[in-house]
């Protein structure tokens, strides 16, 4: 149940702040729609390569610690997000996007190996959909909450007509810390999840082919 809390819960900060994310650099910073879509790529790109090696990663390092680094990235992503300021440079917005992708691609391999290793083979059906559930009311709980919230703080402030400028910024920044704060209860369903028992030889085995894919 905690991997599935960890997923769920992160799937409603990552997306949410996924839709939040180009409302911001358009309204606020007055970013176009193509320099928005080049400079979100950062998220995707991270999210990609990171998975991959994070599940090599998670045979040394053990599943609970891979799952809180992932969540406690996505919580510092959120973090950084919700603390923009007017004058916040481009570097600082993409070290958060690559954080947001960072910890997803670490998260998502541990949480899914040790939802699999809890059942039997013949409820791998039933696991995977219940996990694929979980993530998928993150997502559309997330987007939903997190833009029903800037939009109402925007409208409440007679903002909401009001493109390309930095008094929306305080909108944005409450809906992001409401996107850390689900995320912050994704790190502490991390803290519950139970690493994987195993042997000395599987141990060497995740050993060498974690040093077969280190440059």
């Amino acid at each position: 149940m905690f991997p599935m809390g960890t997923k769920g819960f992160s799937s409603f900060a990552y997306f949410g702040g996924f839709f939040l994310f180009p409302l911001l650099m358009e309204q606020v910073y007055g970013y176009s729609v193509s320099q928005v879509g080049l400079i979100s790529v950062a998220r995707p790109l991270v999210f990609a390569v990171s998975a991959p090696i994070a599940g090599y990663m998670t045979v040394r390092t053990g599943e609970r610690n891979a799952t809180l680094f992932g969540s406690g990235s996505l919580l510092l992503s959120m973090v950084l997000f919700a603390t923009l300021a007017g004058d916040s440079g481009l570097a600082v917005i993409v070290v958060a996007l690559a954080l947001s992708g960072l910890g997803m691609g670490v998260l998502m391999p541990a949480t899914s190996s040790t939802m699999a290793n809890e059942l039997a083979e013949s409820e791998y059906g039933v696991m995977s959909s219940a996990q694929l559930l979980a993530a998928q009311v993150g997502e559309v709980a997330g987007i939903q909450a997190v833009l029903t919230i800037q939009e109402s703080i925007a409208r409440r402030s007679g903002l909401a007509n009001v493109h390309h400028s930095t008094a929306l910024l305080h909108s944005f920044s409450v809906a992001f810390w409401v996107g850390a704060v689900v995320a912050a209860l994704a790190v502490a369903c991390g803290f519950f999840v139970r690493p994987l028992a195993r042997t000395q030889s599987t141990r060497a085995e995740g050993q060498l082919v974690a040093e077969a894919v280190t440059p």
